[in-house]
């Protein structure tokens, strides 16, 4: 190891002797010219100046790249906690719809919607909450916004629908809608069931 210093150190300095025999006997010269301004200087001094420039250009995009990472980290640091906020808001809208505060819990399911992992039943839960409140409009908003989060949750959007309209006694429209979720979920034993209470509320005994 000692060995391969000394080599190196030797190495430098022959390289260092040469460099300064070479500037010793020819320095050469750079001229630089922009508009009406000029400069001259060596290549020697030229060469240093052109690698500190390079040095400098490295040293601030080193600084642009972790301003950026660290920018990347606070963004996904704030996402993640506003996911368990939205986990934990969502929870205690649950907790004031089963003791029945049904606004405060609309307002915490909602409040919760944008950053949960699971809006689906944010909004589902807070079209129940209307319900409850009777607010037919508003249930209307949140069975629309329940479906654009998920495409895929029709079956439990009509379910959520139909048993809506039960409990309102609007038992054509709850048969129309168990109809067309039975052609999407088959003999889904639910389905069946709230059918059998839509045509016990239309006296339909032979259905």
């Amino acid at each position: 190891m000692m060995r391969k210093l000394l080599i190196l150190a030797l190495a430098g300095l022959l390289l260092g002797a040469a460099i300064v025999a070479l500037i010793e006997r020819d320095a050469g010269y750079v001229l630089i010219s922009y508009g009406g301004t000029s400069m001259q200087t060596s290549v020697w001094v030229g060469l240093i100046l052109w690698l500190t420039l390079w040095i400098l250009i490295a040293l601030v995009l080193r600084g642009f790249g972790s301003i950026l990472r660290g920018k990347a980290w606070m963004s996904g640091w704030l996402g993640s906690r506003k996911v368990r906020n939205a986990g934990m808001l969502t929870n205690r809208g649950l907790i004031s719809y089963i003791e029945g505060h049904w606004g405060r819990a609309r307002n915490q399911l909602l409040r919760a919607a944008r950053y949960s992992n699971a809006p689906l039943i944010n909004y589902l839960i807070a079209a129940q909450a209307s319900y409850r409140l009777g607010d037919q409009e508003s249930i209307r908003e949140y069975l629309r916004a329940a479906e654009s989060v998920d495409s895929e949750a029709g079956v439990a959007l009509e379910l959520t629908q139909a048993e809506l309209q039960l409990r309102a006694g609007r038992y054509e429209q709850a048969l129309a809608t168990l109809v067309r979720a039975r052609k999407n979920a088959g003999k889904h034993p639910y389905v069946l069931e709230l059918l059998s209470r839509a045509y016990e509320g239309l006296e339909d005994w032979s259905s």
